[in-house]
């Protein structure tokens, strides 16, 4: 759920925060948007590490069948995506770790949002 835009929502809020002289919030804010985007980082990193471990063992399968090393070779040229089967490998506990975080962010634009409106 976190990611690009809850640290971008989480980054404008602080911001706004900053501005308007709410240390409180601020502080609040940026914890949570800090916590958010790690979690997304170190999620991406299981994932991934997931992915290159399968290409490395297919590799190793490609070796073992006696495949011509330029085929080996051209497995070290793709792209490699994340697959439905790699993000399975995340732990449940940074899942919930970022969609609470994110939950939170989005809850801090939405008092910032009301905090401006009633303020003006």
């Amino acid at each position: 759920m976190g990611g690009w835009i809850t640290l971008i929502l989480g980054c404008f809020t602080s911001y706004i925060f900053f501005k308007e002289t709410n240390y409180i919030f601020l502080v609040l804010s940026a914890v949570t948007t800090i916590v958010s985007f790690w979690s997304f980082g170190v999620m991406h990193n299981y994932a991934m590490d997931s992915a290159v471990y399968r290409i490395d063992r297919l590799k190793e399968n490609f070796k073992h069948e006696g495949r011509p090393q330029e085929e080996i070779d051209r497995l070290d040229r793709i792209i490699i995506n994340p697959t439905e089967k790699d993000l399975n490998n995340i732990p449940d506990v940074l899942t919930y770790i970022n969609m609470g975080s994110s939950i939170m962010v989005i809850v801090f634009f939405i008092i910032m949002i009301i905090k401006s409106i009633v303020i003006t």
